[in-house]
This record gives structure tokens, C-alpha cells and sequence, in this order.
């Protein structure tokens, strides 16, 4: 066995010798463009160690990003065709064992690899297509075949029953026979598959409860697809057979690719023309499902065909430029534009003039010019050694990338390439202009250009439509899936598959607080839609959130909730990446005072020096500094507020995490302890706070991302590892702090129900023997209270703060009404009516007293910072302490 492998080794060698000899004499290198001499093969057979074939194997190899696979024959044999350059093969086939094997491609050859896998058992089935389509259409027929290889002895000889079926989480197939196996599968409609693929892929409402599934946006709309949609599709369709052995079950997979019956898109109203366009209408789900649709559009030349149009998802293809009319029930419902693609540049580094005039889009192209979206092609093609392919990255770093085979020339870059003989070499530095001197009409499409985020501009450029542009119009949208047409193909693009994770995706938050004609409140939506964000930073004083104008026509229906431009500049989102750094921006202008530092918040603070985190701060604060009459003001102590709030219980708002990391606004530290080292955390002087440990020290979801060594791979579901604390403190342990904090959170809430209590009863001596009471820190402010070992939630307010106090049925409690009034508080005294004063804190007729209120401002605070203490120990602690000295002393 040496001497074969030596032999071996010899041969290649000698082989690498011809080839490098060849190269030298012939400059046989090749270049790595894109028109028939671009690509060599790679290919072989798959086998096992018995000697058997294995058809129905995955060989996978990763090329600029993206995946590029291949299924074995009937025969073990699959071809590959790659650029040049060093690729891993990984092999995966039902019952045997994963296999990598490194293999160089070269362009204009085939090289020969034979791949040998490992059975994981005693036997293995293997499922294959057996018939000869060369393109799959939704609705078509397929044949398929399964076998099986036994390796253990014990079980030749033995019988072999097949059961076929749809494979989890694949588009539902149907099978003439699902025991032979030789079955023929019938693949799903195309109506089926668009149905499966918005249900499956579309953007989901965020929910809160993991188990629960997630819903898909509610709303008439051009259906947005991600890259990462269509190459789902290729495994949408899948088959699996089992087969049993003498009661020993294996299981197998094949996978059908399917030709989409749509293209991937940003979900804008400004299409290409000749491409489809998937539609989505209004309340296909529960609790009020529709059950019935009738679709109709009409274009430029009248009626346009609609497939499916008695669906929730149709789709129609327009032909020509112009303007289509979107109806459903024979209500108009959607405008829809249709263009063809120009491209917006003139020369090298030379924008067109009808672009960048001074009174059009100069300030936007200046800034854009030098990002990594304008270098992102010529950097892929400058890599040496590199892996960049037109065909797998073009689809996003050009403009206009054609994926639906029309037969309607629009304009775009895989219209044009090829007419122009386009090719280039891989590692060449002077790309860019050699590809401007021989290749222009495709130079011009190069690059993630203006059309690439607003749609072909053709003669419909200043296309606007009847909506405000700050809501969205044809070409403008303030929606993540602009970004995730291209950033959402993991593993090397996966940042809207994070970003879907987090709370920042949630279309609950401003539905939650719409009003009832599904209007926003722009006091909420300034920071929880990216319109009222943007309406927000218009504001000369942010510090009054209450003062937000939203754009006209923002309802629950078009608003979008904290996507991407939320904190990047479309426009000028960051130069090109460099090995190891973090390359792009966040759009700080608006928030800014100066640079990482926020303007005056509507928490009454300003977070200084804070680096890139001065973004998140100006959400992420109490945000309720601010009260009608006295201006602008701190919870803290020597404040005003509750002097001129009276009676209010004002808590502050949820994701208060600015507030506790800079040390402001809590009660009874001292006048002099505020925002200063007495209880500014450490953690606020890292560089960019909230950014370094949230999103570049956190590795992101591995399913959704490249490791974390890759420098644009930053976390963008936003949930901080408390491992990262590690990296600064050694052997730190966050959850130490985080425990410590919550049996001291405990404790507090435990004290400040039994001096509730004690308000209530008059005095310590008064309370009931055994009764029990634990705050229940929210906005509204609750306590449980215990006696008799039934546990009651009694309300100490209502929606207008006053200090009343109800059960958890309802029922008023001490010499309340009975019947609520209309806004569900109740006509009395208060619940504290009666009872003594405390020294320095007299109880009032209302009820109401203010170290009670300062007190559940406390517990509120730390609370919903939601680090459990790890943002600023020293400041929770001061404040946890503090607080539960008053409710022993001060109540």
C-alpha cells in the first residue's frame, strides 16, 4: 500500500511539474472572466471502500460565497465546473460518512477526482432521479429510484421494502407509488411552490415565543425574495425514501431543482420588465383568513395574463415599460412601474452627468463612490488567489443580473456581458480600468449602483407615485429586504437572517401601539418604525419624542420596523473591506452632537463619548425626560419632575440600557452622583460601547454566518454573549453578576410589597398576620399580595397613573367603585386614603406618595435594562441598595 501511494504521489508531481512547465512556456494560466474560457471541470466518481458506486451523492464546494453543488448518476459520477483555483470538495451521501477532500481546478481543463466515502453502518440506500430534464418546471413529472448496498453479511440475503415521501420541510410532493421504488413525483404547482416559498422565506412578523410560529407580514405588496430564496428553491423540492432490512430502517434524500417562478427582489414597486413579479394580498391568515381572490392587472397596451390569480400569491410578467395597475376584488390596490436597466456610470470613477448633477443626486454619488458597494466586483476580481465568478457573484454585485429566462432583453448586465465578450483576469490590480477600456457598456452595470437598491430607472427615473416619499414609494423603501435580496444568502451573507432574530425586526412593536384607524403614534413610532426614526432625527430637539411628525399616510400597513437604514447610510455605507477590519459605518449625522455623542435624549442625558453605540442610545434611553410644561428633566435626585407631574407613577420605558451604562436617572444616590465615576460604567468607555460587545466581540448565529475571523461578519441579532466578557476580565463570570443581581432585585421587590402593605394598613403593626407582598415591577406597577395561601395581583394604577388599587378581577379594593369608569380607573380616594404620613413624605388625599413612586422608578429601571447588571454592576447595585433602605425608612 506505501509503494502505491508513493507511486502515486510520483505521478503527481510529475503532473504539477507539466503543468507549471506549460504555464512558463505557454502562459496557459487563463484568464477568469466569464464567456466559454472562464471555467475548467471538475469530476469523478463516487464510490465507497466495498468498490460500490454511490449515486444520489451531494458533492459541494463553496465559490465566491455561494454554494455551487452536484448530484451523482446512476453511476457515482457528477461534474463540477469552477473557476480557477484551490476548492474543498465536501461529499455527503445517506449512510456513509461525510468526506472533505481539497482538489485544484484550472481554467480550460477537467480535472479527474475520484472521492472515496466510509459506510456508517451496515447497509445504505441511495436515492437518484432517473429521468433526463434538463430544467424542471413547476407542476412537472419526475421519475426516481432508489437502491439499496448491504455491507454486513447478517444481512444479505434479506428482503428490502420502500416508503417514499416528502422530505421535512420540502414543498409537498406526490407519488404514483410510494412502496416501488421506481416511483414516479409529481412536483408542486407553481402556485404551491410560491405559496410554500412566501410562507416559508418571506419576512415573518417577530414573535416572542420561540414555539409559536411566525407570521407572515399582512399586507397587499410585491412579494420580496432574496437570493438565498431562489437557491432554497433548488432544495424545495425533496424527496425521501426508507428503506427496511430485517426490521433495521435507512433513510436516503433527492433533491429536485425546480426553475423559480419568480426572481429575486427587493419587494419594491419599480420592476424590471420581462421579470416576474409575485404579488401578496391582504389577511391570508388567521384570525380573519381570505379565502377567496380575483387578481387583475392592467398595463400600458390594457389586460396583462395573470397566473394564479384566484390566489393569495399570483404573479405576471410585464413586457413593456410603463405603468401597471394592481386590483384584487376589483379595488385597485397596488401602482407598479416597469423599466428597463441603464446603469449610472459614464467612465472610470465617472458617474453620469444625468445623475450627478449639482441639483440631483451629487451629495449621495460623492459620498457612494467611495464605498465598498461601488468596489465590491473589482475587489473580488483583484483577490490573488481568488475565487470570484461571474456567474455566482454578478447576481448582486452588478446591476440588472437577469434570472428568469424571458426572452426580454431589459437592459441589464447579464444582457449585455455576454454580447460584449466580457472576461477578466483574476488578480489583475488595474481590473477596473482594463475592463472600462475593452468592456464599457458592461462597465457601467458594474457595482451595487442606485438601480440596485431603487429598481431600473430607464425614462420612469423620477417615478413617485401618490405615497410620501418618507413612507416609501416605486423606487424607495425603507424595508430590511432591500438589503436582504443580497444579505441574506448565509453562511457568508446571513445579516437579515440575524437581524430576523432580533427585536429590531418585530412588526409587533408599532402595530402594538397603533391606534385603532392603524395610524402610529408618533411618540412610539420615532423609535420603534424606521419612517418615524427618520421623521425623528429631523427634530432640532429630540429630547421631545412626543413632538415626532410622521410622514403622511404611515399606518400599520406600509411602516417598517428598525431595519437597515435605520443604522447605516444607504449611501455611504463604508469603503472597501480590508483583511481584519471592520469596514462599515453607521449612519451617526442625525443623532450626533458631536461624534459619539448624542444630542440632548429624551431621557433628559447626554451620552457622551460612546463611539458608534451613540446610535443605539438615542432609542435605548428612558424616554420619559420630557414632560409637557416643564421642559426637559432627570429622574434623579434634585429633579423637578415629580413635582410637576403630580400623581404619576411614570415609569421608565423598557430598554432603558443608556441610562444604567452612563449612570443617570435614578433616585436617591446624592444630587452630586450622576454621570460621573461615581456611576458611569467602565463599559461606556470602550470604544463604540454597545456595538464592540453586541456585535463584533459576539460571534452571530453560526447557521447565518461565516466565522467570526471574517472582518465583515459583524452580529446582527444583537444578543451579547456573556462569554465575550471573558476576552477583557479573564476568568470573569457575567452569570456570578448576573445572579447576584437577581437575588438582590428579589429582595428589593419582596421589601417594597410589604411597604406597600404597610401604607395600605396604616403601619406595620396593621398588616394582616402572614400577609405577603412582592412588587411586580412594570410600567403599570402591580404587587402580589398573598394571604390565606391565595395569591392575589392587586394594580396600584391605571392607564391615566393615578394610585388606585383594583384586584386581578377587577374589583375595586378600599373604598373604590365598584364600576370602573371609560378609561378603566375607578372613582375613589385612593388606596391609601387614611393612612399616616412619613416623616418628610406625607400621604396625600389621592393616595399618593413619592418615594413609593421614586422607589418603582428604581426597580423599573434596573429591571428593564435587561443585562441583569452586567451593563454597570457598581450603578445597579448603588441603586438596588439605596432603594431598599427607603422602603424600610422612607415609606
Amino acid at each position: 500500500m506505501a509503494r502505491l501511494q508513493q507511486s502515486k504521489m510520483t505521478m503527481h508531481l510529475l503532473l504539477s511539474a507539466l503543468l507549471i512547465g506549460c504555464a512558463l512556456l505557454f502562459g496557459c494560466s487563463g484568464d477568469n472572466g466569464s464567456n466559454g474560457a472562464s471555467t475548467g471541470t471538475v469530476s469523478g466518481a463516487v464510490s465507497d471502500w466495498y468498490g460500490n458506486t454511490v449515486p444520489g451523492a451531494q458533492v459541494a464546494t463553496t465559490v465566491g460565497g455561494e454554494e455551487v453543488s452536484a448530484t451523482t448518476d446512476a453511476n457515482g459520477k457528477y461534474t463540477l465546473t469552477l473557476p480557477t483555483g484551490t476548492f474543498t470538495l465536501n461529499v455527503t451521501a445517506s449512510g456513509y460518512n461525510a468526506l472533505s477532500q481539497s482538489v485544484e481546478a484550472a481554467v480550460g481543463r477537467n480535472v479527474t477526482a475520484d472521492l472515496k466515502l466510509t459506510p456508517t453502518g451496515p447497509a445504505a440506500v441511495s436515492a437518484i432521479r432517473t429521468d433526463t430534464k434538463s430544467t424542471v418546471l413547476p407542476g412537472d413529472v419526475v421519475t426516481l429510484q432508489a437502491s439499496t448496498k448491504i455491507f454486513d453479511p447478517a444481512l444479505q440475503g434479506q428482503s428490502v421494502s420502500y416508503v417514499w415521501s416528502t422530505a421535512p420541510g420540502s414543498a409537498p410532493l406526490t407519488f404514483s407509488d410510494t412502496t416501488s421504488p421506481t416511483p414516479t413525483v409529481s412536483l408542486p404547482s407553481s402556485a404551491a411552490l410560491k405559496k410554500y416559498l412566501v410562507e416559508t422565506l418571506a419576512l415573518p412578523y417577530f414573535n416572542d415565543n420561540p414555539d409559536e410560529p411566525a407570521v407572515v407580514i399582512d399586507r397587499y405588496q410585491v412579494v420580496p425574495f432574496s437570493q438565498q430564496a431562489a437557491a432554497t428553491l433548488g432544495n424545495s423540492a425533496t424527496a425521501q425514501v426508507t428503506a427496511t432490512i430485517n426490521g433495521q430502517i435507512f433513510t436516503s434524500t433527492v433533491k429536485v431543482p425546480v426553475k423559480a417562478p419568480f426572481v429575486p427582489n427587493q419587494g419594491l414597486n419599480n420592476v424590471a420588465v420581462g421579470q416576474p413579479v409575485v404579488l401578496q394580498g391582504q389577511f391570508p391568515f388567521t384570525p380573519t383568513p381570505k379565502t377567496s381572490w380575483n387578481w387583475s392587472v392592467t398595463g400600458p397596451s390594457g389586460a396583462v395574463t395573470v397566473n394564479d390569480a384566484n390566489t393569495a400569491y399570483p404573479d405576471f410578467i410585464p413586457a413593456t415599460v410603463g405603468t401597471y395597475t394592481v386590483s384584487e376584488g376589483g379595488v385597485a390596490r397596488l401602482t407598479i412601474t416597469a423599466d428597463k436597466w441603464v446603469g449610472m456610470m459614464a467612465g472610470l470613477n465617472t458617474p453620469d452627468p444625468t445623475c450627478n448633477g449639482a441639483s440631483c443626486h451629487q451629495d449621495k454619488i460623492t459620498s457612494w463612490l467611495q464605498t465598498g458597494h461601488k468596489e465590491v466586483m473589482y475587489t473580488g476580481m483583484m483577490e490573488n488567489p481568488g475565487d470570484y465568478s461571474i456567474t455566482t457573484c454578478a447576481k448582486c454585485h452588478t446591476v440588472g443580473y437577469n434570472q428568469y429566462n424571458s426572452g426580454i432583453n431589459n437592459g441589464g448586465f447579464s444582457d449585455v456581458y455576454p454580447t460584449e465578450g466580457f472576461t477578466f483576469t483574476q488578480g489583475d490590480p488595474n481590473v477596473e480600468a482594463n475592463l472600462w477600456k475593452n468592456y464599457p457598456k458592461s462597465s457601467r452595470l458594474i457595482g451595487v449602483q442606485c438601480e440596485a437598491c431603487h429598481g431600473p430607472q430607464g425614462s420612469a427615473h423620477h417615478v413617485s407615485g401618490t405615497v410620501d416619499p418618507n413612507v416609501g414609494n416605486a423606487r424607495v423603501s425603507f424595508s430590511a429586504n432591500v438589503c436582504g435580496t443580497c444579505h441574506g444568502s448565509p453562511k457568508k451573507h446571513g445579516r437579515f437572517q440575524q437581524w430576523e432574530q432580533s427585536a429590531h425586526g418585530s412588526f409587533n412593536t408599532f402595530t402594538f401601539n397603533s391606534n385603532a384607524d392603524g395610524t402610529l403614534s408618533g411618540g412610539c413610532a420615532c423609535c420603534h418604525s424606521a419612517q418615524g426614526f427618520s421623521a425623528f432625527m429631523k427634530l432640532s430637539d429630540i429630547s421631545n419624542r412626543n413632538a415626532t411628525v410622521l410622514p403622511a399616510g404611515l399606518t400599520v400597513n406600509n411602516a417598517q420596523p428598525i431595519t437597515c437604514v435605520v443604522c447605516h447610510d444607504p449611501h455611504n455605507e463604508g469603503p472597501p473591506a480590508h483583511a481584519g477590519e471592520s469596514f462599515v459605518t453607521v449612519n451617526l449625522t442625525a443623532v450626533s452632537s458631536t461624534a459619539g455623542s448624542t444630542r440632548l435624549l429624551p431621557g433628559g442625558f447626554t451620552a457622551n463619548g460612546v463611539g458608534k453605540g451613540a446610535l443605539c442610545i438615542t432609542c435605548h434611553n428612558s424616554r420619559n425626560g420630557y414632560k409637557s410644561g416643564s421642559g426637559s428633566d432627570l429622574h434623579e435626585d434634585g429633579s423637578v419632575l415629580f413635582a410637576n407631574i403630580g400623581t404619576s407613577y411614570t415609569a421608565p420605558h423598557e430598554a432603558c440600557q443608556g441610562d444604567v451604562l452612563m449612570g443617570r436617572n435614578a433616585y436617591f444616590l446624592g444630587a452630586q452622583n450622576y454621570g460621573n465615576t461615581a456611576t458611569r460604567s467602565k463599559h461606556s468607555f470602550i470604544a463604540d460601547t454597545c456595538v464592540t460587545c453586541h456585535m463584533e466581540l459576539t460571534p452571530a448565529n453560526s447557521a447565518f454566518s461565516l466565522p467570526q475571523s471574517e472582518s465583515f461578519n459583524t452580529n446582527h441579532d444583537f444578543k451579547a454573549s456573556n462569554d465575550i466578557c471573558r476576552s477583557c476580565h479573564g476568568n470573569y463570570s457575567a452569570e456570578a453578576v448576573q445572579l447576584n443581581f437577581d437575588t438582590k432585585l428579589q429582595s428589593l421587590k419582596n421589601a417594597a410589597g410589604m411597604a406597600i402593605l404597610r401604607l395600605r394598613y396604616g403601619g406595620a403593626g396593621t398588616v394582616p398576620v402572614g400577609m405577603q407582598a412582592s412588587l411586580v415591577a412594570n410600567r403599570v406597577g402591580q404587587v402580589d399580595v398573598t394571604a390565606g395561601g391565595v395569591t392575589q395581583r392587586w394594580f396600584l394604577k391605571t392607564g391615566s397613573y393615578d394610585a388606585y388599587l383594583k384586584d386581578a378581577s377587577g374589583n375595586a379594593i378600599a373604598g373604590c367603585a365598584s364600576t370602573p369608569n371609560a378609561d378603566g380607573s375607578y372613582s375613589c380616594t385612593g388606596y391609601l386614603d387614611g393612612a399616616p404620613g412619613t416623616v418628610g413624605n406625607a400621604v396625600s388625599t389621592t393616595g399618593y406618595n413619592e418615594n413609593l413612586a421614586k422607589v418603582l422608578w428604581n426597580t423599573v429601571l434596573v429591571q428593564d435594562d435587561a443585562s441583569r447588571g452586567v451593563h454597570n454592576p457598581s450603578f445597579t447595585n448603588q441603586v438596588i441598595d439605596a432603594t431598599y433602605v427607603v422602603t424600610s425608612t422612607g415609606i
